[in-house]
This record gives structure tokens, C-alpha cells and sequence, in this order.
């Protein structure tokens, strides 16, 4: 008896000891995470909640850790560029940028791309030719975006568009994506025989900018080619309504956030072109750790898509993933 229970003893002890040891080993080889900075255009926006779900998925799966740099509206590379040294000062090993310009920005992204694994998101940029894949760049093809804004306008409101008048929420066009948008927009609109009153690009009084442009030379349609502008369209066609106007333009854009998909639904917007941000954030984050577990091996870019969305199909299955992200 005494000889059993040494026995059950002997093995329990082993039993522990082993257990021991692989935790021990676990812990041992067990990286740490490396930490990957974010720095966007008004961060806290609700336009990137769809992207930052990519993100945190990616991040989870290849063990990151990321910090998003709180900013507002920015208006400088050379403003990013010092909160991307910071943060590399501060022991970030990868950058995800947007660059608030896509000109005059060669060396800032030479060097970033030097010092860390940089993934630039929502834009191309000018930059020297990257034949080593030192950068990524992932976002939309964004002048077939906005063929596709074009295309919506003239199955919603033609196929003719004679006679009929448009004008353009053009965004920010210091971005390469926003003047790729307009030109695929613009494109469409001619061929189809609208006539563009007006294009604005984005300013900080943009709801003001708008009435008054509005007030001069009255489009029947207003196109906003990203989801900030949409949103300031939104909020004028609200207003007309509150205030009995009888005119009131049909309202198509590019967005994403949960005010558009609302007055998607609400039936204000009319057609929302809707980029695939979740799919940008994955693969922006999964390409700053393939950079960091693989240094030899060249970064690639990668076009995500985007979905035409009406009020009468938002809720088929495939959309409704794309608009509600964090319910799935």
C-alpha cells in the first residue's frame, strides 16, 4: 500500500513537474507584443470605427499592440510627421499613416520607412519609387470609387442626366484618393450630359460653404465624395426640411459612418458608395507584422474594395456586414 502511494506520489510529481516545465517554456518564448501606432485624420471620428475593427481583429490574431494618436483635424505632413517621431521615440515599431497631403512628402516617408514598418492607408502619395518594398500602401481604388458614386446617380436619378444639375462635396484635394474620386465622378457625369454647377473642396466651415454655394447657384443633386462631407450634406438637406423648402436636392455620397448608414436608412441618402475599411484596417495591420516577423521580405500594396449601398438592400446579408461591422 505504502508502495502504491509512493508510486501515485512519484507520478504526480512528474505530472507537475512537466506542467511546469512547458509553462515555464511558454513563457519563455512567448514575444512580446510589438507596439504599432495609428495616426489618422480626426481620429476620433466615427468614420474609422469600421477600420479600427480591422485593426484590433488583425492585432489580436498577430499579436500587437496598437496605440491610436489622438488628433484632430489635421492640416500638415510635417504636423504627422512629428507625431510619428514621436511615437517612435516613445518605442512604436510600426507606423499606419494617412497623410493629410500627397505632395511634398518623399523624405518624410523615405525616412519613416527607414526607422519602421510603415503601411500608409486611405491615399497614394508622392513618394520615391519603392521598388524594394520598403512601405505599403493599402486603400481603394478610389477613381472607379467614384465612377461608381457616378453610376448610382445616373441609375437613381436618370440613366439621362440631361438637363439635370450636380453639384460636388469634393473633399480633401490635397489627397491623391480625392482627386482620383472626382475624376471618376466627373467622368460619369459628362458622359451622361449633367452639368456640374459647382465643386468645393473641404473647408472648416464647410456647412456655411455649402449654404451659400447652395444659395447662388442651386444643384438638383449634390455628390459628397468622402463621409465628412456627407455628413455636413446631410445636416443642410435637414434643414431645408425643417424649414418647409420645397426644392430640396437628391443627396448621394461616400461614407460609412453610423449618421450616414442612419439616413441611408432614414431615406435622405440616396446611394452611399461604402469602402471597404474593415478589410483596410486587417490588412494594414497583418502587413506591419509580416514586415516585422519577415524584414527581408518586400512590403506589397493591396486595393480593397467598396459596395454600392441603397435603402433597399442595406439589409441583404453581405451589406449588412459591411455596414455594422461591430455587430457581427
Amino acid at each position: 500500500m505504502n508502495r502504491k502511494r509512493w508510486i501515485i506520489t512519484a507520478l504526480l510529481i512528474g505530472v507537475l513537474l512537466a506542467a511546469g516545465f512547458r509553462v515555464a517554456l511558454n513563457t519563455d518564448s512567448e514575444e512580446p507584443r510589438a507596439r504599432v501606432s495609428v495616426i489618422v485624420d480626426s481620429s476620433g471620428d466615427g468614420r474609422w470605427l469600421s477600420f479600427m475593427a480591422g485593426l484590433e481583429q488583425a492585432a489580436a490574431e498577430r499579436n500587437l499592440s496598437l496605440t491610436y494618436v489622438n488628433t484632430g483635424r489635421l492640416v500638415s505632413p510635417v504636423e504627422e510627421k512629428k507625431l510619428a517621431d514621436n511615437e517612435l521615440a516613445d518605442g512604436s515599431a510600426g507606423l499606419i499613416m494617412e497623410f493629410c497631403a500627397s505632395r511634398n512628402v518623399k523624405e518624410m516617408v523615405s525616412e519613416l520607412s527607414r526607422k519602421s514598418a510603415l503601411v500608409l492607408v486611405q491615399t497614394d502619395v508622392e513618394a520615391e519609387a519603392d521598388a524594394d518594398g520598403k512601405f505599403s500602401g493599402i486603400h481603394a481604388d478610389n477613381e472607379a470609387l467614384g465612377r461608381t458614386l457616378g453610376l448610382e446617380i445616373s441609375e437613381c436619378a436618370g440613366p439621362d442626366l440631361s438637363g439635370k444639375t450636380v453639384a460636388v462635396l469634393a473633399g480633401n484635394q490635397e489627397q491623391f484618393a480625392q482627386k482620383d474620386r472626382l475624376t471618376g465622378l466627373l467622368g460619369v457625369l459628362e458622359e451622361r450630359g449633367a452639368e456640374v454647377l459647382w465643386v468645393s473642396d473641404y473647408v472648416q466651415n464647410m456647412q456655411e460653404r455649402l449654404e451659400y454655394r447652395q444659395n447662388e447657384h442651386p444643384a438638383d443633386i449634390l455628390a459628397a465624395l468622402d463621409n465628412t462631407d456627407l455628413e455636413v450634406a446631410v445636416d443642410y438637406i435637414l434643414g431645408l426640411r425643417q424649414a418647409g423648402s420645397q426644392t430640396v436636392p437628391e443627396l448621394f455620397g461616400v461614407g460609412c459612418s453610423e449618421k450616414n448608414v442612419y439616413y441611408l436608412d432614414n431615406g435622405i441618402i440616396r446611394s452611399m458608395v461604402v469602402p471597404h475599411d474593415y478589410d483596410m484596417g486587417y490588412r494594414a495591420a497583418s502587413a506591419v507584422a509580416d514586415r516585422l516577423s519577415r524584414k527581408l521580405e518586400p512590403m506589397e500594396d493591396y486595393r480593397t474594395g467598396f459596395t454600392a449601398v441603397r435603402r433597399e438592400n442595406m439589409f441583404q446579408e453581405e451589406n449588412e456586414r459591411l455596414l455594422f461591422p461591430l455587430a457581427q
